[in-house]
């Protein structure tokens, strides 16, 4: 495949921003950054090769991605993401995918019936520290979970 995946980024608070970084240096094989999105002009100006936007409207009518990340606050990523859905562009959204399952749940059902890619970026998966924690849990030798309060 020598093509590459146009993306935008919604969200330039600092993961936002540590993803436009990687794009922006090649650290993606096959993607370009070529939008952004944030409020802030001052975020939008860190990355001058990519147009930028203040509304995530205004960048989906631009139709000059295929793809969008959405790394804002978790509180907006369903509403977000359905509009990115609905404007027919591959959907990457940062977690927690929502406040309350429901809304994930209708997000999920979304995207089951759009031909796009959806996907939840889920960084921490594969770190040593968090596979056996999940055994653990799974195996059961923690004894039934009750409660977990994560700092």
């Amino acid at each position: 495949m020598n093509t590459s995946v146009r993306i935008g980024i919604v969200g330039l608070g600092n993961i936002g921003r540590v993803h436009a970084r990687a794009i922006s240096r090649n650290e993606v094989p096959r993607m370009k950054l070529v939008a952004v999105c944030d409020c802030r002009s001052d975020h939008r100006d860190l990355f001058p090769e990519a147009q930028g936007f203040s509304r995530l409207e205004e960048m989906l009518a631009a139709k000059t991605v295929d793809a969008v990340l959405v790394a804002t606050p978790h509180p907006s990523h369903v509403a977000l993401g359905l509009q990115v859905l609905n404007a027919g562009m591959h959907l990457l959204v940062e977690k927690p995918l929502a406040v309350h399952v429901a809304e994930g749940r209708q997000l999920v059902d979304a995207a089951q019936h759009v031909s796009r890619c959806f996907a939840i970026m889920f960084n921490q998966r594969s770190d040593p520290m968090y596979q056996r924690l999940r055994t653990l849990v799974a195996d059961g030798e923690l004894g039934e979970i009750k409660r977990i309060s994560w700092t």
